[in-house]
């Protein structure tokens, strides 16, 4: 998903020649908005997949989820 974002995000943002100010520019840009577009969505599926593996466990074998981090 990361990779395909940052496709995405480069395709958009970066329209200029290679060695130009505005190049440089674009991916300065491209930089900064990789934080919301990329790192933000990656976050919440991270702990989505964390959240859903926790719940499986605790179905599995009937405990708790305060079980495994206090234990």
């Amino acid at each position: 998903m990361s990779s395909a974002l940052n496709y995405i995000l480069a395709k958009a943002i970066v329209v200029s020649q290679p060695g130009t100010t505005a190049y440089a520019e674009e991916l300065g840009r491209m930089t900064w908005l990789s934080y919301p577009v990329i790192v933000l969505p990656s976050t919440v599926m991270l702990f989505g997949a964390i959240i859903y593996m926790f719940r499986q466990i605790g179905k599995l074998t009937g405990q708790s989820l305060e079980d495994f981090i206090l234990q």
